[in-house]
């Protein structure tokens, strides 16, 4: 029998007691063998969670709680895959809700293929609200069109993703000199790209985004990445790494997604929306990336 890959899961904290508590429930359900995964919950300069981590079943978890000062979920990230020894490095966030099979779904699946990095499949947990099911059809669409030209992604979302540990140290990580989130995660499989590692996709492991999205939110959001692509950009030109990889890009990218939403969209309010993104989202570009 094929041994299975140890893994340590890395999730970033701040300031979500609940929300990690629910987080921390849905990894206690977890099919995959407890003796193969160890979990570090990185604290970013917020209120001390123990509270959250202190359920029966959760006490049950192999556990590291990091206190950390507040230096962004990048640094958080790393900070929590510092001292780790396993196969796998696997990433989600303190508002995402795990499926029982979705640590299996990650560790066999990427241990069982070319890949050096994988995401998972990840859905809103509120598709009743029209703009998370803006934030959700915007996604998809992204994922599948922005492949490189192997077919692999092109960007693996740091909110459900695992990574081959030795590929993540000999990328260098995530780049700490973005303070929020933001693109952060799209550098890394940029770099990754650039490098030729394979990145692909994991759909029978499920994650649920409790982003409970309000139109403000999503434009403030999509700003924010925004701002993170231009610093993006500034950091790959200063090591010399092309922005252009291989993958599809503007304008061929709107023009696809608009006879994507002719053909079978969203509602009216959701894809104006998302055009309505799109363009904060160049604001965010144009102001330069600042912190």
């Amino acid at each position: 029998m094929t041994r299975l890959p140890t893994v340590t899961v890395v999730i970033p904290t701040k300031n979500r007691p609940e929300r990690l508590a629910a987080c921390m429930q849905s990894l206690a359900r977890q099919d995959y063998p407890r003796e193969r995964w160890t979990l570090a919950v990185v604290n970013d300069g917020g209120a001390d969670p123990s509270a959250s981590l202190a359920g029966p079943d959760i006490a049950e978890l192999s556990m590291t709680l990091i206190q950390s000062a507040p230096r962004g979920p990048a640094a958080a990230r790393n900070l929590g895959a510092k001292n780790s020894k396993a196969d796998l490095l696997a990433f989600l966030d303190d508002d995402c809700l795990a499926e029982p099979s979705w640590l299996s779904g990650m560790a066999t699946g990427i241990a069982n293929s070319p890949y050096d990095v994988c995401s998972g499949r990840t859905l809103n947990a509120y598709p009743s609200r029209w703009p998370c099911r803006a934030y959700q059809y915007f996604m998809e669409f992204y994922r599948d069109y922005e492949r490189l030209a192997n077919g692999d992604l092109y960007l693996v979302m740091s909110n459900n993703a695992v990574y081959r540990r030795k590929i993540f140290e000999r990328l260098g990580r995530f780049n700490e000199s973005f303070p929020r989130p933001g693109a952060e995660d799209l550098e890394l499989s940029h770099r990754a790209a650039a490098r030729g590692f394979r990145q692909g996709y994991r759909p029978a492991a499920v994650l649920r985004h409790a982003h409970n999205a309000t139109a403000a939110g999503y434009l403030r959001q999509q700003y924010q990445y925004g701002r993170g692509y231009a610093r993006m950009a500034a950091n790959l030109k200063r090591e010399g790494i092309p922005l252009d990889v291989g993958q599809r890009r503007r304008p061929q990218f709107h023009l696809a997604l608009l006879a994507a939403m002719l053909r079978n969209g969203p509602g009216w309010r959701e894809s104006g929306l998302i055009w309505c993104g799109i363009l904060a989202h160049s604001a965010g570009m144009r102001s330069g990336g600042a912190a």
